[in-house]
């Protein structure tokens, strides 16, 4: 059944996000003791995963924080996450059914040098090592593939934003989280404006999050901190 641990009430509205004239995009804080859990059926094994999100770093240096994963352990610990480690570096893991590590990448970003609220986007196939990115704040990042195997990662745990366990809970504001098995191409421009536009702001995504690639992806939730159970996504609220 979907959580919110501790409580619901102790996310809060973390402030508005660069969006633009005439737009308004939600936002939730986390203080490192909360986070959204629930679910296991959103998303079917594969190897591709595409990702984007609005967040603000205002703590937890030192430590793992992740801002989406489909799992129950630790960051590196079955199926996927990506968030930040310890040195406030993006970070993506993955592992197969087994339990073996087939997918490590460190940024080469420090994004706590930066202040309010930043981007990043990101996508991988596993079949593939001319297909896989990070970028930050709509630049390309220097990242590390430390382990980037041919093989399936085990996405049908249990799905978590904002952490999955006190060790490793996001600190700061979190806003429209947009995660796809989709395989989406950041190198073009024009496709990556549309998840951040060319004045640094966060655009309308669609009803669904079908305006960036024309097809809706398996989570989009918008942080919205009066309502954190929503995914307006194809897949279940949490």
């Amino acid at each position: 059944s979907p959580t919110v641990i501790p409580t619901v009430g102790s996310l809060v509205m973390a402030g508005a996000i660069p969006s633009g004239s005439g737009f308004s995009r939600p936002s939730t804080e986390f203080g490192g003791d909360s986070y959204i859990a629930g679910g296991t059926d959103r998303f079917a094994d594969g190897k591709i995963v595409s990702g984007s999100a609005w967040f603000n770093v205002t703590g937890g240096g030192g430590t793992y924080r992740d801002i989406f994963s489909t799992q129950n352990a630790n960051l590196l610990k079955a199926g996927f996450a990506f968030g930040l480690d310890v040195n406030d570096f993006i970070i993506l893991a993955g592992e197969n059914a087994a339990g073996t590590d087939i997918l490590i990448a460190t940024g080469n970003t420090d994004v706590s040098l930066t202040s309010g609220w930043q981007h990043v986007a990101f996508s991988i196939d596993l079949t593939d090592t001319g297909k896989r990115s990070i970028y930050i704040n709509g630049v390309l990042d220097g990242t590390t593939w430390n382990t980037y195997t041919d093989d399936t990662l085990d996405l049908t745990n249990q799905d978590n934003i904002g952490g999955q366990s006190a060790t490793v809970g996001w600190v700061g504001g979190l806003s429209q989280l947009w995660v796809s098995t989709e395989y989406v191409d950041f190198s073009v421009a024009a496709t990556l404006q549309k998840f951040r536009d060319t004045n640094g702001y966060a655009p309308y995504l669609g009803a669904t999050g079908e305006y960036p690639t024309g097809t809706s992806p398996e989570l989009l939730w918008l942080g919205d901190y009066a309502d954190p159970l929503s995914n307006e996504g194809t897949g279940a609220d949490f």
